[in-house]
């Protein structure tokens, strides 16, 4: 199997609540050749703060308030990656495994331009409200 780069783009604004678990869940994936982008859309609580315990594990930009969609295109800008993927940051991954297996259905399926997973939607201590388990397309 390939091991393409894949760039993980977050885009956050006034999220330090949610921020590390989504930041942890990244860095916790068992995929080795990840680039991580977390880009500050104006944040004005303290998101800096957090990611700076983070150091060179995650390019960590602040910029002034632009807005999510520009925002994500600016990571898309300057991204290295072979494979992008967009992470809200209150959107944490479920499990350690999500970037290789989007990366191996990917190389095993020339003909697919994009992988998205299966999801569950959680309230702000975590708790799971309910599951969403996607159709294939």
């Amino acid at each position: 199997m390939a091991t393409p780069l894949v760039t993980i783009i977050t885009p956050t604004y006034n999220r330090a609540g949610f921020l590390r678990e989504t930041v942890e869940s990244v860095l916790s994936q068992d995929y080795p050749a990840i680039e991580y982008i977390v880009l500050d859309d104006g944040s004005n609580d303290n998101t800096a703060e957090i990611m700076a315990a983070y150091g060179e594990k995650v390019k960590y930009i602040y910029h002034g308030n632009m807005g999510e969609t520009a925002t994500v295109n600016k990571g898309f800008a300057m991204s290295g990656g072979d494979i992008v993927c967009v992470i809200n940051s209150d959107d944490p991954f479920y499990t350690n495994q999500a970037v290789s297996t989007a990366v191996r259905y990917l190389n095993e399926h020339a003909d697919a331009v994009m992988a998205y997973p299966d999801w569950v939607a959680i309230d702000e201590t975590g708790a799971v409200l309910h599951k969403e388990q996607l159709p294939q397309y």
